[in-house]
């Protein structure tokens, strides 16, 4: 099986440092990687399959 994709709406980020932390907690888990955009206040996430 191949990653998924997933597309969250993050509410509350007021700069660039926001979404990297928010980018940083996504992160920690294990197959998960994020990309944050603050202005959008979107973040799109490749979780592996083993992921729950």
């Amino acid at each position: 099986m191949s990653a998924r994709s997933v597309e969250l709406s993050v509410g509350g980020m007021t700069c660039a440092s926001c979404s990297r932390r928010v980018e940083k907690a996504l992160e920690k888990i294990s197959g998960v990687r994020a990309s944050v955009n603050y202005a959008t206040g979107v973040a799109f996430a490749e979780v592996e399959p083993n992921v729950t």
